[in-house]
């Protein structure tokens, strides 16, 4: 048997036995999933696209699908997926009962999106100190570095 991929392991919990804690990437998917024309809400470019963590390559073009046909419903999202690898977890996603209404759906997309993008200025920001320490920062790199470094909150910074 195939194995599902890395993002998308876990997701049979989702329809019962123990709460699933889901990733803020498998939220995301999940509600966009439900509710394509979520991606109307969120404008490019998508900052979190640049996040190196499973799924979000799958998050991005998904987006990018519904924004491009707005009126695509899931039944059409899944059958443009169908015969990927990601279909079945896509297929779970989609019969999953999440237990939110439209705007508390859309509340939760945005805020995932949201934190995703955190995590990308933090993805950015340790990258940056690494190449700092390894003596390899471009001068616009330093710049960036401050930067960062200034817009982080005080009680986050390391």
């Amino acid at each position: 048997p195939r194995r599902a991929p890395r993002w998308c392991r876990g997701l049979a919990r989702l329809g019962g036995g123990r709460p699933a804690q889901r990733s803020l990437v498998r939220t995301a998917v999940a509600l966009l999933v439900q509710s394509p024309a979520l991606a109307a809400e969120i404008e490019p470019p998508w900052t979190f696209s640049e996040l190196r963590l499973a799924g979000v390559p799958l998050l991005v073009e998904l987006i990018g699908l519904c924004r491009d046909r707005p009126s695509l419903s899931t039944g059409s999202l899944l059958e443009h997926f169908a015969g990927r690898e990601e279909s079945a977890a896509l297929n779970k996603l989609a019969q999953a009962d999440l237990l939110v209404d439209a705007e508390s759906g859309r509340s939760e997309f945005l805020g995932a999106i949201e934190q995703l993008d955190v995590q990308t200025s933090q993805q950015r920001l340790d990258d940056l100190i690494a190449r700092q320490l390894a003596g390899t920062l471009s001068d616009a790199e330093r710049d960036e570095l401050r930067q960062l470094m200034a817009n982080k909150p005080a009680h986050k910074r390391r």
